[in-house]
């Protein structure tokens, strides 16, 4: 747990002086371009911490008969080993595909709605090679899940932290040369550089399973089990998009609407509000593992009162940093006037910490259904995410980047309350099962 919070920490540690150098050395109209490209590169980390989190939990299940080799091979029990090649095949053909989504949608897509904007084959270039390198992230997401579950995830933190540390980094050199497109390429390159690297050197036999999978496809449970995970792969992207795009959707139109500084605006105060909610969301996931092994053994008490404590953790730390988020805007007005007046009003602010904390809130519920390997809150969770995202373009197209967030924050807490009421009836059924 201890290396889960320190990559997060790490992260959150360095956002004043990377806000800093965004709002100090990039001019108004190119930080909403920086938010959004940023956006896409945060991408690949998101896909690990969140739908890839289902495949985790698949691997957990199988955790307590397997362990790791010297030379990074999966040892243990035959059937245990044939269930984690399944797995990481089935995800990895998934993930290819995802890939391939994101160098269309983002790639080329945003090449053809920003590029006219900006008349400059370097823009192109710098552009198309960060979605390159964010694909070929997400493709490699696989192996670090099947890392995660199965007892590798003390080793992977370590990995993050100084993954973090790197990206941080690239982050400042490219923004210290005044370019947030050449900022965002070096964050990428660094990102899957690093965590690459850590597969190649520690898990090398693991890089190997998915050659030779056919063989072990002959049994009717290993295709039983392909294709749940199959179907929770893809139920888990759409809520994990969802949570996602509730907010990274507002900046590209605020962007098309009224222009960068309003998109710089709202991304910048985004970052800000939705760091106690990566923070506290790290307490949560490194518990995730355990909580699918107490369910894998029917030890559902046990899971319940693991979760809620969980809960109740994330929380504090939410609630914690949520107030120095309050309070930051005044001491940088004060202190980094630069940086203080890109910070939305105190209201707008607040209202953007409700969001993130009905997204942290939402992610805890389907956290708690996914320990049983299925993504029961799907549906309740997207149409929140939806309602979220709807309220906050409708109010950025009328009111800007304050209206963008007072309806995104106030959306969320409305949906919060159906979703909370589904989820406690769901959880009555599990636990009585």
């Amino acid at each position: 747990m201890r290396g889960a919070v320190l990559s997060r920490a790490i992260s959150l540690g360095g956002a004043p002086i990377t806000l800093w150098l965004v709002a100090a050395r990039l001019h108004t109209a190119d930080q909403g371009l920086y938010f959004v490209l940023l956006g896409v590169v945060t991408l690949a980390p998101f896909m690990e911490m969140g739908p890839a989190t289902i495949l985790v939990q698949f691997a957990s299940h199988e955790a307590g008969r397997l362990q790791w080799s010297a030379g990074g091979q999966l040892t243990g029990g035959v059937h245990a080993r044939t269930a984690i090649s399944v797995l990481l095949h089935t995800a990895l053909r998934w993930h290819v595909r995802l890939a391939l989504l994101v160098l269309a949608v983002a790639g080329v897509g945003g090449a053809f709605v920003y590029a006219p904007r900006q008349e400059s084959l370097g823009f192109l270039v710098l552009w198309l090679s960060t979605i390159v390198l964010v694909a070929a992230y997400i493709v490699i997401v696989p192996f670090l899940a099947i890392c995660e579950g199965t007892g590798a995830q003390v080793p992977l933190q370590h990995m993050r932290a100084v993954q973090a540390g790197g990206v941080l980094l690239a982050l400042w050199s490219g923004l210290l040369q005044h370019h947030a497109l050449l900022a965002c390429w070096l964050a990428a390159f660094v990102q899957i550089g690093i965590a690459g690297g850590w597969l190649v050197l520690t898990r090398r036999g693991l890089l190997r399973a998915p050659t030779t999978l056919p063989s072990n496809l002959a049994g009717t449970q290993d295709t039983t089990l392909a294709g749940k995970l199959d179907l929770e792969q893809r139920r888990s992207a759409q809520l994990w998009l969802a949570l996602q795009f509730a907010s990274q959707a507002i900046a590209p139109v605020l962007l098309v609407a009224h222009g960068g500084d309003h998109a710089g605006r709202f991304g910048l105060t985004l970052a800000l509000t939705m760091a106690p909610a990566w923070l506290a969301g790290a307490w949560l996931h490194a518990r995730l593992p355990t909580f699918g092994t107490l369910v894998a053994t029917q030890r559902l008490r046990e899971f319940d009162r693991a979760a809620a404590q969980a809960l109740g953790q994330t929380l504090l730390v939410f609630g914690a940093a949520a107030v120095a988020v309050l309070l930051l805007p005044v001491a940088l007005l004060r202190w980094v006037p630069v940086l203080g007046v890109r910070v939305l009003p105190f209201a707008a602010t607040g209202a953007m910490l409700s969001g993130a904390l009905a997204v942290l809130l939402l992610q805890s519920m389907s956290a708690w259904a996914r320990s049983f390997r299925d993504e029961a809150m799907r549906t309740p969770v997207v149409a929140a995410c939806a309602a979220m995202a709807l309220g906050g373009i409708s109010g950025g197209i009328l009111g800007g980047a304050t209206g963008a967030a007072i309806g995104y924050g106030g959306s969320g807490l409305i949906a919060l309350v159906p979703v909370f009421l589904l989820f406690r009836a769901h959880r009555a059924v599990r636990l009585q099962a």
